[in-house]
């Protein structure tokens, strides 16, 4: 057995188009090949010369094949039954891995070390399973196939690279914005009069006073302070004005108007009160 022949010596799962054109040349050597051809007659099973060639021709057939499919023609009586089902068996095999068939021509290629004859037997084989899953696609068609896959790798490679570059690109581009904006920002900082230690050197425009701003100025808040006392006015039917003087955190609050009392009590003498906004009033009841 040599390491030329020897992928097509048996039939494997992956040489079945190889391996029947070799088994015929064996089977005309011998002289028996009529006996795949067609189907045999009726008299022809009843010719003794026929069955003994036809015996001869099984053998052969079965003498080639691996234990595997020995298994499968185990119960054919000629050598007409036994190629139909090996022709059959791997014909629908192909048609349902015709993707898979793509995808193998598409990986296809010469291992480091391996034999260019054997890598070249096993192409062609690969490619006659792909005709023969395809209906009428030529070994010239296939080429061309692979050729469009390969150049529809290659834009989407190229595609890939220009993508990668450009997101380098805009990266590198809002790192160096980030960077003149930081630039900036101390500038601005330094003119407004901020030092290191975040004091204040400027002027109060409220205060005339330095060292705060007027939104921190204590007069500011002095004067805010009032804003929680307010008075609240209403004229009743009667046309007097009753005025209301409120403190949130007064505990008592006074009325010029009597009728505004749930309950009355005179005061045995007039007081005066000093209200939260410094406004003195006289009360004479509670």
């Amino acid at each position: 057995m040599s390491p030329t022949n020897s992928f097509s010596d048996l039939l494997t799962a992956d040489n079945y188009f190889l391996w029947e054109f070799t088994e015929r040349m064996t089977l005309a050597r011998k002289g028996v090949h009529t006996h795949i051809d067609s189907k045999p007659e009726p008299e022809q099973l009843l010719d003794p010369k026929w069955k003994a060639e036809d015996i001869r021709a099984l053998a052969l057939i079965v003498k080639s094949l691996s234990p595997t499919f020995q298994t499968m023609v185990r119960e054919a009586s000629t050598a007409w039954e036994a190629w139909e089902i090996l022709r059959v068996f791997f014909s629908q095999q192909n048609l349902h891995n015709r993707v898979q068939l793509r995808k193998q021509l598409s990986e296809f290629e010469l291992e480091e070390g391996g034999n260019l004859m054997d890598h070249l037997l096993r192409f062609d084989e690969l490619w006659r399973q792909i005709i023969e899953a395809s209906n009428g696609v030529t070994l010239l068609s296939a080429k061309e196939m692979l050729r469009r896959e390969y150049e529809t790798l290659q834009r989407r490679e190229k595609k890939e690279v220009a993508l990668k570059a450009a997101a380098a690109a805009l990266q590198a581009d809002g790192s160096s914005n980030k960077n003149q904006q930081g630039r900036k920002g101390g500038k601005k900082q330094g003119k407004k009069g901020g030092n290191s230690n975040g004091q204040f050197r400027g002027k109060c425009f409220l205060c005339k006073q330095t060292g705060h701003k007027q939104a921190n100025c204590p007069k500011k808040n002095e004067k805010s302070s009032d804003e929680f006392v307010f008075s609240v006015m209403d004229h009743h039917s009667n046309g007097v004005e009753s005025t209301w003087l409120l403190d949130s955190g007064a505990s008592s609050h006074m009325t010029g108007d009597v009728g505004d009392f749930v309950e009355y009590q005179d005061l045995p003498a007039s007081i005066w009160v000093t209200v939260a906004n410094g406004q003195r009033l006289e009360a004479r009841a509670r």
